[in-house]
């Protein structure tokens, strides 16, 4: 647990001020915000407290007044702001930083500004949310680039599909060309002038949000770019309490949202070699909530991304000046109040968990993951059968050990997603030119819950299985993707195939065994639009027809006679359900013929629906920590009850439990203290901290008498934002005769709580500035 070497960077955070204790995270790393004139000095400051330094900036917008005034070339660039159908521009925030049209100019201007970073040290870049509105698309600018590109005058993007579609497939090549000239020229630079291999990394927002907030980015063509080293997944709280319908309600659903987001994000890498950071926030942009709101939002976001076992690099934090210096709404309180002491504790020791997180784990339902315990009394996590323990109020509760040897994590379940649904966003009812904004605004809430995707996702997820969106476009381009998918829902009502060749690398995992499910009435208008499916000698109403051809099935035929069943394919089948995915989200009967006809395909596949039980709780194992989340609206509205011996990092004491029960819409972060074994350690053993912790050569400390009678003295360094409550939990045969916390030659108050029950005890202080000196002394 000690062991924290820098150059892994398994964490990181963004800040756009200059160093200062305060916001101290101590991170591998720091993403140094902005590219303006103290740009230099920000990174001089962060270098100098140890932390690697990458600079982070805005890819579609940012602080490029000089740019636009025409201070760079001599000619102004405004034509290049992304522009609406009324003529007004897309701006962020103020009316001088408009979102841009990525122009071979602007990116070398920005191209030159990054080559001064590398001169300043930055070590990789992180160039933010490559985003082109899917109401813009008449600048001048843009006109010019759809001339280039496809060859023929612009058309209004708002007015046939055809136009829509080809105005957001442009929209998203031409960041990708940006990214792809911007990264190529920065590392040549690095590499010619200083010698050195600098990394490119893109925070993103997830495929999902981008459809549900209409804006179109390249996602998944940038694992084309030789340049681009990976991704940041740009998933919180402000995405993904974003409402969605199920069973015919509309609501926030945080935990679910964020489990598809970051599902969707882990897909987008996996089998390649490309990084995948995971993002948290604290908070969120949004600055009118609660305390209590921002930090149950945010342990939902932690457990969700923590569900996906493939992914163990995290940006703990974005703008940290924002949580440790800012003032928010508090419950029971008139004015607005600081982080709350506990709050802070928790969000250190979960950035020390994250630090740990091994890569991955089991997956699974909590009979899966931790098997059953077989009666009340048996509170050590021994294995056995099925129990169930009564609570005080008479209700049953589900009662789960941790002792039982793993099972396998289920077979995977996917929803594929493609790039494509980013081009089908527009509301094409409106006349665009003439709207008024009160209109504009009721047609975004209308259509910001997409329900073609989420009536598939949503239903499976609530049975508690552990679906995931899978990225179509990467069947063409990683080997085996689909491999480790038992069951594929797709649907061509929401996206489409951008290349043929998907459709055969789909037929060869039918043909392998996989079920697909293909859900769609062939109602969608974007069908028409001028695509591969009707050009050339053979042409077909749909995509859809011609997947079904290349699986050896007539997909008209199906639909005529309205044949569900499934049909045979080679060792797989497929089930065809002529229905829109949308209405799947209507109501609970729907949602139960979605599930009812993927249990078909399973038992078809193996004979039985064993291993498809559904459940009101997902868990997850990784190494020494427990991850849990019970859902609402599932199939039971009873708790989860964990039985073992835990340390709860959700708890600002990090405190020992041995039952701890998740009531659903609730989720657990917990260490499991019987992966260690204290009583055999030859010193105490580091299982929760808030607050970086690293171990001190004690032989090369200077001894002064009063160590001398001392059998054994353990020296840390602990360190963390100045103020912060720090507590540090250590498992041990015995407690310490003494404990000593010094800043300096500075003695510091401090606390311990010593459990015999658990054999551990946490020692608790304030973090002062540059961290402090821990003293565990043994007679």
């Amino acid at each position: 647990m000690l062991a924290r070497q820098r150059p892994n960077e398994k964490t990181s955070f963004q800040e756009i001020q200059a160093y200062e204790p305060a916001i101290d995270l101590q991170t591998d790393m720091v993403m140094v915000y902005g590219i303006d004139d103290t740009m230099e000095d920000r990174i001089k400051g962060w270098k100098a407290q140890g932390y690697t330094v990458g600079l982070m900036t805005g890819t579609a917008w940012g602080e490029y007044q000089p740019y636009l005034n025409g201070h760079v070339d001599g000619r102004e660039h405004w034509d290049e702001a992304q522009t609406r159908a009324n003529g007004t521009r897309l701006i962020h925030e103020t009316d001088d930083v408009p979102y841009m049209v990525p122009t071979v100019s602007f990116s070398d201007y920005i191209t030159k500004r990054l080559m001064a970073a590398v001169d300043a040290g930055v070590e990789a870049f992180f160039m933010e949310e490559p985003e082109f509105w899917v109401e813009g698309g008449y600048s001048e600018a843009f006109k010019r680039e759809w001339e280039l590109y496809y060859q023929e005058p612009w058309m209004p993007p708002h007015q046939p599909p055809d136009a829509q579609y080809r105005a957001s497939k442009l929209k998203a090549h031409l960041y990708a060309q940006a990214l792809d000239r911007i990264s190529t020229a920065v590392k040549s630079y690095a590499k010619h002038v200083h010698s050195k291999q600098v990394r490119f990394f893109i925070p993103t927002h997830s495929l999902i949000n981008y459809c549900q907030w209409r804006i179109v980015s390249p996602e998944s063509k940038l694992m084309e770019l030789d340049g681009i080293d990976g991704f940041i997944a740009q998933v919180w709280t402000g995405t993904s309490r974003v409402p969605n319908v199920y069973q015919g309600k509309r609501k926030e659903r945080t935990f679910e949202t964020a489990y598809l987001e970051y599902g969707v994000m882990q897909e987008l890498v996996r089998g390649s070699d490309r990084r995948m950071w995971f993002l948290h926030d604290p908070i969120e942009d949004h600055p009118g909530h609660t305390w209590e709101d921002y930090e149950s939002n945010y342990k939902k976001t932690v457990v969700a991304s923590l569900l996906h076992p493939h992914i163990n690099h995290y940006e703990v934090a974005p703008w940290p000046h924002r949580i440790y210096k800012g003032a928010y709404a508090k419950e029971g309180c008139a004015v607005k109040q600081p982080l709350p002491e506990a709050y802070g504790t928790v969000l250190l020791s979960t950035i020390h968990a994250l630090q740990q997180m091994p890569l991955g784990g089991i997956v699974g339902t909590p009979e899966q993951v931790l098997g059953r315990l077989p009666a009340p009394h048996h509170l050590d996590g021994a294995a056995g059968n099925a129990g169930l323990l009564p609570n005080q109020s008479g209700k049953s509760e589900q009662s789960m050990g941790t002792n039982q040897a793993a099972r396998p994590s289920r077979p995977e379940i996917g929803v594929l997603v493609a790039d494509s649904a980013m081009y089908q966003r527009l509301d094409l009812s409106l006349d665009w030119e003439n709207v008024d904004e009160h209109t504009r605004f009721a047609s975004e809430m209308e259509h910001i819950s997409w329900d073609g995707f989420f009536g598939l996702a949503m239903p499976l997820l609530k049975q508690g299985y552990p679906v995931r969106p899978v990225q179509l476009d990467n069947v063409r381009r990683i080997p085996h993707y689909l491999a480790s998918y038992h069951v594929l829902l797709l649907s061509y009502e929401y996206m489409k195939p951008e290349t043929m060749d998907l459709h055969y690398g789909l037929a060869q995992w039918v043909q392998s065994g996989g079920i697909l499910l293909y859900v769609g009435d062939g109602r969608d208008p974007y069908h028409a639009v001028r695509e591969w499916w009707n050009k050339g000698e053979c042409c077909y109403e749909s995509p859809a027809h011609h997947l079904f051809e290349t699986l050896g099935l007539d997909l008209q035929a199906l639909l005529d006679a309205n044949h569900r069943e499934l049909q045979p394919v080679g060792k797989g089948g497929v089930i065809c359900l002529p229905e829109s995915p949308a209405a799947f989200t209507q109501s609970a009967e729907n949602a139960a013929q979605l599930v009812m006809h993927v249990t078909e395909g399973w038992a078809w596949k193996h004979g039985s629906s064993e291993g498809l039980e559904p459940s009101h709780a997902l868990a997850a194992k990784r190494g020494p920590y427990l991850i849990a989340a019970v859902l609402e609206e599932s199939i039971s509205e009873e708790p989860l009850v964990l039985h073992g011996r835990f340390v709860n990092l959700f708890d600002g004491n990090l405190s020992t439990v041995t039952e701890w029960s998740v009531a659903p819409g609730e989720q657990a972060l917990l260490y499991d203290l019987n992966e260690i074994s204290p009583h055999r350690a030859i010193e105490p053993v580091l299982v929760a901290a808030a607050g970086r912790v690293t171990k001190i050569d004690s032989n090369a400390q200077d001894k002064n008498e009063a160590l001398h009678a001392v059998k054994s003295c353990h020296l840390y360094h602990v360190r963390g934002p100045a103020g912060v409550r720090a507590v540090l939990r250590f498992a041990a045969a015995a407690p310490p005769a003494q404990i000593i916390v010094r800043h300096g030659h500075v003695e510091l108050p401090c606390t311990c709580d010593w459990e015999a029950s658990s054999s551990t005890f946490a020692v608790a202080f304030t973090h002062p500035a540059n961290g402090a000196e821990l003293q565990l002394l043994y007679l």
